[in-house]
Order: C-alpha cells, then sequence, then structure tokens
C-alpha cells in the first residue's frame, strides 16, 4: 500500500508539472504574441508620424517661402514707390530737392491700401508656421517615445524567449528525471 500510494502521489505529481508547463508555455506564447501585436501597432503609428512630421516639414517650408516672396514683393514696392528725393527741373537747370515730411505723407496716403493687407497676410503664414513648428515639435517627441516603447518591447520579447527556453529546458530535465523515477520505481517494484 505504502508503494502503491508513493507510485499515485509521483504519478499525480508528474501529471500536475506537466499540465502546469503546458499551462506556462500556452500563457508565454499568447504573451509573445500580444507584444508582437503591440511592436507592428507602434510600427505603424511611427510611419504615421514620421508621415506627419514630413507634411508638416513640407508645409513649413511652403510657408516660409511665401512669407520670403512677401517680404521681397514688399520691399521692391517700397523702394519703387517712396521717393523721398526728386529731381527738379528749374529754367534748365536740374536740381535735387526734398520733399518735405507732409509730401511724403500725401504720397503714401495715395499708394493702395494693399500694401497693409499684404503686411497682415504675411504675419498669418508666421503664426502659421509657430504652430506647425509647435505640432512638429510634438510629433517628434511622440516618435521618439514610439522608438523607445518599440524598444522595450523589443527587449521584452527577447526576454520572454529566453524564458521560454528555460522553461523548455527544464521541462526536459523533469521528463528525464521523471522516466529516470519510474524506472528506479519499476526495479523498486521487481
Amino acid at each position: 500500500m505504502n508503494e502503491e500510494g508513493l507510485k499515485l502521489a509521483i504519478k499525480e505529481a508528474l501529471n500536475e508539472n506537466s499540465q502546469l508547463q503546458k499551462i506556462q508555455k500556452v500563457i508565454l506564447q499568447l504573451e509573445i504574441e500580444a507584444w508582437r501585436e503591440q511592436v507592428c501597432f507602434h510600427d505603424k503609428e511611427k510611419l504615421t508620424f514620421e508621415d506627419s512630421r514630413v507634411h508638416a516639414e513640407q508645409v513649413l517650408s511652403d510657408k516660409e517661402n511665401n512669407m520670403e516672396s512677401l517680404t521681397e514683393c514688399l520691399l521692391k514696392k517700397k523702394d519703387s514707390s517712396s521717393p523721398s528725393m526728386e529731381a527738379q527741373t528749374d529754367g534748365g537747370n536740374l536740381k535735387l530737392g526734398m520733399k518735405s515730411k507732409s509730401e511724403i505723407g500725401a504720397h503714401l496716403d495715395d499708394q493702395p491700401k494693399g500694401t497693409l493687407k499684404k503686411l497682415v497676410y504675411g504675419a498669418k503664414p508666421k503664426a502659421s508656421l509657430a504652430t506647425l513648428e509647435g505640432d512638429r515639435n510634438q510629433n517628434c517627441t511622440l516618435l521618439s517615445e514610439v522608438e523607445k516603447t518599440k524598444k522595450d518591447l523589443t527587449e521584452h520579447i527577447k526576454s520572454l524567449k529566453t524564458e521560454q527556453a528555460s522553461l523548455q529546458s527544464e521541462n526536459t530535465q523533469l521528463e528525464s528525471e521523471n522516466e529516470y523515477l519510474q524506472q528506479k520505481f519499476k526495479v523498486m517494484m521487481e
């Protein structure tokens, strides 16, 4: 009876151990798959952020070019439309005369009000530019966070695979120990 009880206890312990190892193996596989899915998701998110960053940089570049051309246009208009010195002729003699401030002011009042509108229009892209730079910085931060998370996930997957290999090795060792105990038990029974 003592031998049969021992035999039964060993058999139950081995069965329980085997079941626990199978369950642990399934759990590890599920966890590895979940981490792989997260890495895939973060890779897609990284690509989206990268595309967004590239688009924002392109828009930023376009706005900068637009501002430069508007500034050049305004400077050209200012240079061509601000005659503070004027050539005057007096009986065939050429003399340069300075216009008074009131004459200059009168001339500026005659200019189209479009210049002011262009200045306001030029200020709007600058504000948009600042917003885009903020968005770009935020995207860069998110991108670096995604990279860090991906690296962490990759390291965790490696550690899970190492743990799985260790468990498989332990399982193999337990199975060989089980065989040894069964053989020893058979020898004892004979």
